[in-house]
């Protein structure tokens, strides 16, 4: 594929985190960084946050292989929606003791 990722492409938008992977010095810290960000902002809305990231890891899954499929290197520097799906995992106990 020549022009990946291509922000018009809803897969390519959502796999960057919209746009976040394109950064061109280390796009995965900087999509770990979102992540971070994001789910500190969700813990004070959503509360079963515990659904939210089971459903996001699969999702991830999901929109990993579907923007990797045309890709010579399926490992991508710019598909950082695996960070997302990991630092939410990693965040989760520190959220769960927080809140007992």
């Amino acid at each position: 594929m020549k022009n990946f990722p291509d922000l018009k492409n809803p897969i390519h938008f959502i796999a960057t985190l919209a746009g976040v992977g394109k950064l061109p010095f280390a796009p995965g810290t900087w999509g770990s960084l979102f992540a971070c960000v994001l789910f500190i902002a969700l813990t004070h809305f959503v509360i079963h946050i515990e659904i939210l990231i089971v459903v996001t890891i699969f999702f991830s899954i999901w929109i990993c292989e579907k923007a990797s499929s045309e890709l010579i290197e399926k490992d991508h520097k710019s598909i950082v929606i695996d960070e997302l799906a990991g630092m939410w995992l990693a965040l989760y106990p520190g959220h769960d003791l927080q809140c007992q």
